[in-house]
């Protein structure tokens, strides 16, 4: 008989391959960050100088968040007294962006996901350049349809390179084309304008956009960070360039 009968018992123990990830993050840094890394050292310079001077100072309190306005007046002129300015921060400055988890179609979509996993891990080489996400900006933001990067090359939405053949454009897959873009947070390829033109630019919509069936592979979603995302959103412009810079600081494996 043909009929399989199951698999032959083996006196070797063979450990299964190791599973692809099927989450990947993108941590997104918000603003100008050489300001805000100024804006750290003078808070820290007040928090210094407030521990140094407090016992002389006649604060309210010695507590530097319940410090007073007349408080910091005080620390400034005492700060002058050693310091070519009074340039302290009393209120820590918030870091905005944050992470977020996206989820891949690994099933209706491996080419696609395959392609942004090895771009997250920057674990491909082009010409002797790491290819990665790590540090591409996001360079169109619009309100309520989608924020836009992954290029990888020349970082301002005119580039981009896949990790197949080169560098070369990879066709759709066939079941992310049939997904659809029913939610916010659909993670999806860009492309030129035609079908089987993607290589490393994404987006990720802020809403529905049943429009873009049909027309673009669907091969994730937002899993966690949808806060970071309307951070992100928030910066939107009519244009699509964003008000404030945003970047992804780092981008891996989950």
């Amino acid at each position: 008989s043909t009929q399989s009968t199951g698999p032959i018992p083996s006196t070797t123990q063979q450990r299964p391959p190791p599973l692809m990830s099927t989450k990947c993050f993108l941590d997104i840094t918000i603003g100008d960050q050489d300001v805000f890394a100024a804006q750290q050292q003078r808070f820290s310079a007040a928090v210094k100088h407030f521990k140094v001077v407090q016992a002389r100072a006649g604060l309210s309190s010695d507590v530097f968040g319940d410090l007073t306005a007349d408080d910091h007046e005080i620390l400034r002129a005492l700060y002058t007294e050693g310091n070519a300015d009074d340039d302290l921060l009393f209120v820590e400055p918030a870091k905005r962006g944050g992470r977020l988890e996206l989820e891949l179609f690994d099933k209706q979509s491996p080419k696609a996901s395959e392609n942004f996993r090895r771009l997250c891990e920057g674990s491909h080489e082009l010409k002797g350049k790491s290819l990665k996400y790590a540090g591409c900006p996001v360079h169109r933001v619009e309100s309520g349809f989608c924020m836009q990067s992954g290029d990888v090359t020349r970082f301002d939405g005119s580039g981009g390179a896949s990790v197949f053949s080169g560098g070369k454009a990879f066709n759709d897959d066939k079941a992310g084309l049939a997904l659809k873009h029913n939610a916010r947070g659909v993670l999806s390829m860009a492309n030129s304008g035609r079908k089987n033109t993607n290589t490393s630019q994404f987006f990720i919509t802020f809403g529905a956009l049943p429009k873009l069936d049909g027309k673009h592979t669907v091969f994730g979603k937002l899993v966690n960070g949808d806060d970071v995302l309307a951070q992100i959103e928030a910066v939107a412009s009519a244009s699509g360039a964003p008000t404030e810079p945003v970047r992804i600081e780092n981008a891996g494996l989950l």
